[in-house]
């Protein structure tokens, strides 16, 4: 994510790109794969430390977008994926479990200072660990037939695209959840 905000950062400065318009809005999605890819190693003794740090990059990279006169953020926390086809029964899920809490705990503390600090900013957490767990709670409120599983399909009851991977459907559910918190805002 840095260097793509760098990237941005610099194509901004060569005005490659307009500059964002009041109703801009700067989204950032990421910790999926990086608590995912830790959940086995070992060697790790304090892991808020580690994702201390992963926040002092993932802010430096926010700080830069704010620099450049966006005011509007939208932040989503990461979803546990030990309810995954490709999770369950894995030794390591609890360690999934614990770095998804941590990542996500640290990420509501830097957006509460950022938002804080910021009195010109209009701020969003979205929660899309608790609306993926209120849907795998309660799969036929939503009208999923299937949450354990995976079909690398359109059949609209599965969950489930592949062993990690959320459908469409799940996806226009994460959206849907984003715009109302979007227009919660007007």
């Amino acid at each position: 994510m840095t260097e793509q905000v760098g990237q941005w950062v610099q194509a901004r400065r060569n005005n490659l790109l307009e500059a964002p318009g009041n109703n801009s809005l700067a989204a950032f999605f990421i910790g999926i794969n990086d608590t995912s890819d830790v959940k086995g190693w070992t060697n790790i003794t304090d892991w808020m430390a580690f994702w201390g740090r992963e926040m002092d990059s993932y802010f430096a990279a926010v700080q830069q977008v704010y620099n450049t006169g966006l005011r509007s953020f939208l932040f989503l926390n990461v979803p546990t994926r030990d309810r995954s086809p490709g999770s369950i029964g894995r030794p390591d899920v609890a360690n999934q479990i614990a770095q998804v809490r941590n990542f996500n705990s640290l990420l509501e503390q830097r957006v509460n200072t950022f938002r804080a600090s910021r009195n010109d900013t209009s701020v969003i957490l979205f929660d899309t660990n608790k609306l993926m767990d209120e849907i795998l709670d309660n799969p036929r409120q939503f009208g999923f037939t299937n949450v354990t599983g995976f079909c690398r399909c359109s059949d609209p009851g599965y969950f489930w695209y592949d062993s990690g991977h959320i459908t469409e459907r799940v996806h226009r559910l994460v959206a849907d959840g984003v715009l109302s918190e979007l227009e919660g805002l007007a």
